[in-house]
């Protein structure tokens, strides 16, 4: 019988390493979309980078963990300073509304409280209040204009939109049950006032 090539189709390692070399491309695409492009959807950058690769294997979008690694690599190489920058400012807004926002208990989550956040990330707070009416009343009171989102896709909490200086800012009001029971998304890292305070001064 004849040897076979190294090269066989046959292979299975072949293939997984074809598609791991895939994944890399598309979230290396992906980050640059996300970074330089202003797309804030994470899913869309992933089919549009997949399209511009001539991609159809869905076994080739990356996870958004592997999307955030190559985004860091891009900030570290190609905006170091500007990244910094940028990212202290959207802590110090964010402090700012912790602090205006104290009696609902604020935890800072993703990408600012993370650290890979550009500068068209949303800033996104969790608030603890037995209503979203509660919340709406205190902005009211502040005279803070907000709109109302509706409800998050990752544990039905109510979600409320208001401006800030260094990009919009997501207010996520989840009831007392929906936080001592969690979320879909109770793993994700998430920042008091005091740790963020402590990170903005070591900044």
């Amino acid at each position: 019988m004849g040897r076979k090539s190294a090269t066989s189709s046959s292979d299975p390692g072949r293939g997984n390493r074809g598609r791991d070399d895939a994944r890399r491309l598309v979230a290396e695409r992906s980050a640059r979309l996300i970074l330089e492009g202003g797309l804030t959807d994470w899913s869309l950058a992933k089919r549009k980078a997949a399209r511009q690769l001539s991609l159809t294997d869905a076994r080739a979008l990356p996870d958004d963990d592997e999307i955030t690694a190559a985004l860091q690599v891009l900030q570290s190489l190609f905006q170091p300073d500007q990244h910094a920058a940028q990212l202290r400012a959207k802590r110090i807004e964010a402090l700012d509304w912790m602090r205006r926002l104290a009696r609902f208990s604020p935890l800072l989550a993703g990408g600012v409280a993370e650290g890979w956040a550009t500068e068209f990330s949303e800033t996104r707070l969790d608030l603890l209040a037995d209503s979203v009416k509660e919340v709406e009343f205190a902005l009211l009171q502040a005279d803070i204009p907000y709109r109302a989102l509706g409800s998050s896709m990752d544990g039905g909490a109510a979600e409320l939109g208001v401006a800030g200086a260094h990009g919009p800012v997501l207010l996520v009001v989840n009831t007392a049950s929906a936080r001592r029971g969690g979320t879909k998304n109770s793993a994700v890292p998430r920042l008091s006032a005091a740790e963020l305070e402590t990170l903005v001064a070591g900044s």
